[in-house]
């Protein structure tokens, strides 16, 4: 963290304005660096809490400032220089190569977290309680622990300062988390696409076993006739 240090401004009797030689400091990130103010019209230093973010730059919730959110300033390098922290990552537990996110002050591993080893923990676990044929091809939900098909999990990844971080959810936690994670970067809506496309595929399906025919715009055709049946029926009642 950096330190910036401000001179704040008065008037005189008279009306005339007058340096006073009160400072107030700020911190701020470094590696990767926040701004003290964000680089937008918008802003006014005079009223900040008004301010509403744009979507191209946000308030850091570890620093006074504000930062570019590209997908690689929202990250602050916590071990590398002038940090020099360390903190064990949110999802797995490790330790090492870590990196914060400055949105939400989560850590996460820098290269992501190692499936390999998350898969030799479930494999000692399986052996400590002898159950091997019940826990096969199962995959952990990384925000509530739970073990579900390899087919179940979402796998989200963002690239990171050239690593590909991978996150696997479960479809509860993925809902519950979509919104934050999309900000922060992660591929959510390749995820809400492929739901759209199965929900479509479900749609026609069902268009073909009932044989029921849709317009251009997708507006359900009635058989020739059925609106004159129904209302028989209803007159009949």
């Amino acid at each position: 963290m950096s330190a910036i240090y401000e001179n704040s401004s008065t008037q005189t009797d008279e009306g005339v304005p007058e340096t006073v030689n009160t400072e107030t400091t700020h911190t701020l990130c470094e590696n990767t660096d926040c701004e003290r103010y964000p680089d937008d019209e918008d802003f006014d230093k005079d009223n900040e809490e008004e301010y509403e973010e744009n979507g191209e730059w946000k308030k850091c919730a570890l620093c006074d400032g504000y930062f570019p959110d590209n997908g690689f300033n929202d990250l602050l390098f916590i071990s590398e220089e002038p940090n020099k922290k360390e903190a064990q990552c949110d999802l797995c537990g490790k330790d090492g190569d870590i990196v914060q996110m400055k949105g939400t002050g989560e850590y996460l591993c820098g290269n992501g977290c190692d499936a390999s080893d998350d898969e030799e923990e479930e494999e000692e676990e399986e052996e400590e309680e002898e159950e091997h044929s019940c826990n096969e091809g199962k995959r952990k939900c990384k925000t509530c622990a739970i073990k579900l098909n390899t087919d179940d999990i979402i796998e989200l990844s963002i690239q990171v300062n050239g690593h590909n971080l991978k996150l696997c959810l479960c479809d509860n936690c993925f809902q519950d988390k979509a919104d934050v994670l999309r900000k922060e970067g992660w591929n959510v809506d390749d995820f809400r696409e492929e739901e759209s496309d199965a929900y479509m595929e479900e749609v026609k399906n069902l268009q073909k076993k009932y044989d029921i025919k849709t317009d251009k715009d997708g507006v359900i055709i009635l058989p020739m006739g059925s609106a004159d049946v129904n209302s028989e029926e209803s007159d009949g009642n």
